[in-house]
């Protein structure tokens, strides 16, 4: 799979970091969906792989999940792997009127319904809290070495792990890895990053 090259004019990334990170997202978009189907769930099947061998997945009682597009790097593995492993799964539902984002516990597929935006999300059923015994999965179109991310543009997981005490994972091809993206002050890192080719542990 071809690196993702980002070509965007400098002077974007200081006069208009908000303009250049939605350049980023149209390419990195544009990107994924070039990937093969058969290439995808290759890469995918070694992270899993990656993921399970950390320490803190071993000891988490509770995975916070997102429940992945087409796009995103998919997370259907990880999940049925934390069943097996008899864990408790929970993936996101959105507030939009206050932008918030709390997670539910679904013991399987049929705790998940589409939204009105096509996206999956559960069921209103048991609300998780996270804390320190458990891990999140967070997604992103575009990581660097430094742990920060560029996701869909909602800010709905910034908030979220602004608050969050456990361990952040974030997963992504290799492919869209850059040396260094746009900070913003309310961006939230990760602590591990994971591709199909490394496992990098983020240092604060």
């Amino acid at each position: 799979m071809e690196k993702l090259k980002i070509e965007i004019e400098k002077t974007l990334v200081n006069d208009n970091v908000g303009e250049y990170k939605q350049k980023i997202r149209t390419l990195a978009k544009e990107a994924r969906a070039k990937i093969s189907l058969a290439e995808k769930e290759h890469m995918e099947k070694i992270m899993v792989q990656r993921l399970c061998s950390l320490k803190e997945y071993k000891e988490a009682s509770v995975i916070l999940c997102y429940f992945s597009s087409d796009l995103e790097v998919s997370t259907k593995k990880i999940m049925e792997k934390a069943w097996e492993d008899n864990k408790l799964i929970a993936i996101p539902k959105c507030n939009k009127s206050d932008c918030s984002m709390q997670f539910y516990a679904i013991n399987s597929y049929q705790d998940i319904k589409i939204n009105e935006y096509g996206f999956g999300e559960p069921y209103e059923s048991k609300l998780i809290i996270g804390d320190e015994h458990s891990i999140c999965i967070v997604p992103g179109l575009v990581f660097d070495y430094r742990g920060h991310r560029i996701g869909y543009g909602s800010g709905y997981y910034d908030r979220f792990l602004a608050g969050y005490k456990g361990c952040k994972v974030g997963l992504t091809y290799s492919a869209f890895m850059q040396r260094a993206l746009p900070k913003e002050r309310f961006d939230q890192k990760v602590d591990y990053l994971i591709s199909e080719k490394f496992t990098k542990i983020i240092e604060r």
